[in-house]
């Protein structure tokens, strides 16, 4: 039987983010973001959890319009046969709380059957030292406040659809989230101190991998990636695949992947909010000219 997480149910919890994430993010998630009404649980005769998956809810900018959205992450399933149950459950649940509901997972032939379509893909880079020149440390730094990363999001999501609101909160998490593990902030400044870039990356040993690539104009885009190659002589970064960079960078190709699998929960609810007729969720999020934009992890 299907149920919300207990305080009992926290120890095993950990171990299974322990397992599947790391103990640095398990530690960061169940200190900052875990919340037990949030969290669904499935344990057996011998109360040991075989299935678990979190809704973590946001508000998202879909054609001009802020939705709040529910997020499920951390799906984890022992008993591949209670699957399609337990997440039967979960979705009629968000069927009348969420307009919207997001998912990341790699299987996305499978959440198909559940009303779930793939509708983010990015490009992955591969950048090597060779493809672009060297440039000076001038206006690089590993500083920013809150208020200025808050700010620089706002300007740069400008230019997209279907992105997650960050307000301070957002931000003030990030910033535990960079003391808690081994991710790092990079940041680029103009003459004038203006922020106009940051990005948040790890040290992969043979690579630097950057999880979070914000930038307002080419200068800033290029030196932030430059200052990342000159860590490690080899950067991946990822961008909506509607960006076209190829005046920036000339040589380089990437790989697009599916990322984010979308359901429209309630399609006439979502045709008198928009004054649409919509039919499915790839014409929601068509509703904008604009590219798509989201990059979270819960």
């Amino acid at each position: 039987m299907i149920k919300k997480a207990q305080d009992k149910d926290i120890d095993q919890l950990k171990k299974i983010y322990d397992e599947c994430y790391g103990v640095e993010f398990r530690t960061f998630y169940f200190d900052h973001v875990f919340k037990p009404f949030n969290t669904y649980v499935i344990a057996n005769e011998d109360d040991e959890i075989i299935f678990t998956i979190s809704v973590n809810r946001h508000p998202v900018w879909i054609a001009d319009k802020k939705l709040n959205i529910s997020y499920l992450t951390g799906l984890y399933v022992k008993d591949h046969l209670i699957l399609k149950k337990a997440l039967s459950e979960v979705i009629d649940e968000m069927e009348h709380n969420d307009l919207l509901t997001f998912i990341d997972h790699k299987d996305h032939d499978h959440f198909k059957e559940f009303g779930f379509d793939v509708s983010y893909q990015m490009i992955i880079y591969t950048l090597e030292r060779s493809q672009i020149s060297m440039y000076s440390n001038k206006g690089i730094s590993d500083k920013a406040t809150v208020l200025e990363l808050r700010n620089i999001y706002q300007k740069f999501t400008n230019y997209f659809n279907g992105y997650q609101h960050r307000d301070s909160d957002h931000y003030q998490t990030m910033m535990k989230w960079l003391d808690a593990s081994h991710h790092r902030l990079l940041t680029y400044r103009n003459d004038n101190d203006d922020l106009e870039g940051y990005i948040v990356y790890y040290d992969n040993i043979d690579k630097i991998i950057i999880k979070d690539f914000i930038y307002l104009n080419s200068i800033a885009f290029i030196k932030l990636l430059d200052q990342s190659l000159q860590l490690r002589g080899i950067s991946e970064f990822s961008l909506p695949k509607q960006l076209d960079i190829s005046k920036i960078l000339p040589n380089i190709t990437g790989k697009m992947i599916d990322t984010i699998n979308v359901r429209l929960n309630d399609r006439d609810l979502f045709n008198r909010l928009y004054n649409t007729n919509i039919l499915n969720i790839n014409e929601v999020m068509a509703l904008s000219k604009k590219p798509l934009f989201f990059n979270e992890s819960y």
